[in-house]
């Protein structure tokens, strides 16, 4: 059998495991997740996108409110998995979309992962790794196991894709990012890049193999000269990227209409005030906390150590491998070493290339955020980062395995130091996860917003159940169309009471016009001393935001402000108090 028969008679990823196996290991998986990110709703995110894709099929919910009334950047995900918030409640809803996402995501981990092993259950064990080294070496605060949004969709069909395309069925591979696109439009975007990049490289390396054709020994013993390109189809490719592109136009067309309307300056005010005010901990690398950096860090080089290790120590045990595979006529064996260590090659240039994506980041940030802000938040707006903090926990655990499974018997000491990495690290991170959100009752979008620095547990508990209870009464005792001022220190009024709020710091609009509509309520509702702490609502200060913001109520945090305003008391607890604003104008011209 030549070399050439060998290499195009792979089949995908040369194993046959069985269906039954994968199932079991998607299931198990699935698990895993549901431990690690299983919290009480909401998540972070999830009191920010569920409720928008509730107004998005319920128009009258929260009607006058400034967030879910702006245009809708994830388009695709409000109008397919957002239909559950018509069908259940807000809770009930989500939990059905984290079920849908983790399962989603654990299939296309299983998928992935199943291209460098032949392990039957080698999703479950590699998972809780997957996770725990993004838990800990993240620089931009990046995730894909967590609350139910759009991206864990869009990071679903990410993997798939690039599954299909370490396989060689690019057609396929660029269908699936074009589903992850509509989903989530840079998370996919940026993986065509990779993958066209990538590809382009594979072309030039092609070439220089027809110039210097080696023995199949030769090529294997050398795995990054070792292309993909051998199945490679032009005419499949250009359907594909024509197919994919096409789908992803479900989530690109939204996401170019965000700006319509708005003038140039416009656009450019909108993008300082998302990068440089909202999320610059995502967005803008020299205001990332030096911790994210030193984990980073650690994280590199880590990776670049077992990656040494992986392509150069074992260059040997490969080469024994295929003389002994080439001496018994195994052309199985042969073509899975081969395979495993081709598409080991691959991933290691989409880990170079999102790194130089990065790289560019940095570059534009330090380069122009101290003269040109305008110019650098208009690209950085475009999360340079969020690849770059997957592909390395994901390139480091692939490696991992790789040491794990093809050990020599003299080098067992190296299979079990990444076997009890792979186990054990999951294990302290999953477990930890799962034990924090079984004892805690307040859901992490109320952790991160409503409760102060410095109250005890006890106090936590009681502020967090004053919160529900106002929010009850609210929902219960108000028209659905009122519009309230609420205090600045929550996130999840809209998901609790179900009404519209005048501005909320969490829920940020998108679109260039929204966002200078948001800044501007939120200095203005929310002033701050020459130290830059809040201040407690005068009387006057709040005549002045009902005359031009025509809210119905005042939501009162008794923390901030110690003194009622002078409007018609409704109820208040020990925490908050609620007032209504019909005599506000009569107390005001006293």
């Amino acid at each position: 059998m030549n070399d050439r028969k060998i290499i195009d008679g792979l089949d995908q990823n040369g194993m046959k495991a069985s269906s039954a196996y994968f199932a079991l290991d998607w299931f198990i998986v699935l698990c895993i997740f549901s431990l690690y990110a299983g919290s009480v709703t909401p998540d972070v995110n999830e009191s920010h996108y569920w409720v928008k894709a509730k107004h998005f099929w319920m128009p009258e919910f929260a009607s006058r409110d400034l967030f879910v009334q702006s245009k809708d950047a994830h388009w695709f995900f409000f109008g397919t998995i957002g239909v559950l918030t018509d069908l259940f409640s807000l809770p009930v809803a989500t939990w059905i979309g984290r079920l849908l996402s983790w399962a989603a995501l654990a299939f296309g981990w299983c998928l992935f992962i199943r291209r460098f092993s032949s392990i039957g259950l080698v999703g479950s064990l590699t998972c809780a790794s997957w996770i725990a080294v993004m838990h800990w070496g993240h620089l931009s605060g990046e995730w894909v196991v967590g609350g139910s949004e759009a991206k864990v969709f869009a990071y679903a069909a990410a993997f798939i894709g690039l599954s299909c395309f370490l396989e060689r069925a690019f057609a396929w591979g660029w269908i699936w990012m074009g589903v992850a696109s509509a989903f989530h439009v840079l998370t996919g975007a940026w993986l065509v890049v990779a993958s066209l990049t990538v590809l382009a490289a594979e072309v030039m390396l092609k070439r220089s193999m027809k110039k210097d054709s080696g023995s199949l020994n030769e090529i294997a013993l050398v795995p990054g000269r070792l292309s993909f390109m051998t199945t490679h189809s032009p005419f499949a490719c250009v359907v594909g990227l024509i197919v994919g592109g096409g789908i992803s136009l479900l989530g690109l067309v939204p996401a170019l209409k965000l700006n319509q309307g708005a003038s140039l300056a416009e656009q450019e005010r909108g993008a300082i005030i998302y990068v440089f005010q909202r999320l610059p901990h995502h967005l803008v690398p020299s205001r990332f906390a030096a911790d994210r950096w030193l984990a980073f860090a650690i994280l590199i080089s880590v990776t670049v150590c077992v990656l040494w290790f992986v392509r150069k120590k074992f260059a040997s045990l490969w080469s024994q491998t295929i003389s002994k595979d080439c001496e018994n006529g195994s052309a199985t064996n042969l073509a899975l070493t081969i395979n495993r260590v081709r598409m080991h090659g691959v991933l290691i240039r989409f880990a170079i290339v999102f790194s130089l994506i990065a790289f560019i980041g940095v570059i534009v940030d330090f380069s122009l955020s101290g003269w040109a802000t305008n110019w650098s938040a208009s690209v950085l707006r475009y999360y340079w980062f969020r690849w770059n903090d997957v592909i390395w926990p994901t390139m480091l655990v692939v490696s991992l395995l790789f040491v794990a499974e093809n050990s020599s018997p003299w080098r067992y000491g190296a299979r079990y130091l990444a076997l009890g990495v792979l186990i054990f690290t999951g294990l302290y991170v999953v477990g930890n996860e799962y034990i924090k959100n079984y004892n805690d009752s307040i859901s992490p979008a109320d952790q991160a917003a409503l409760l102060l620095r410095g109250e005890s547990r006890a106090s936590r508990v009681q502020i967090h159940q004053d919160w529900l209870d106002i929010c009850a009464f609210i929902q219960i005792n108000t028209p659905e169309d009122a519009l309230f001022l609420t205090p600045r220190f929550q996130q999840t009024f809209k998901w609790n009471a179900g009404r519209a709020e005048v501005v909320c710091w969490k829920d940020s609009p998108q679109d260039a016009l929204g966002l200078i509509e948001w800044e501007s309520r939120m200095l203005a509702v929310f002033p701050s001393d020459e130290n830059g702490y809040g201040m407690p609502w005068s009387d006057s200060l709040l005549s002045k935001l009902q005359k031009e913001y025509d809210f119905d109520y005042v939501l009162i945090d008794r923390r901030i402000q110690k003194t009622p305003p002078v409007m018609e008391f409704i109820q208040s607890n020990s925490t908050y108090a609620l007032f209504r604003t019909i005599k506000l104008d009569a107390a005001s011209s006293r």
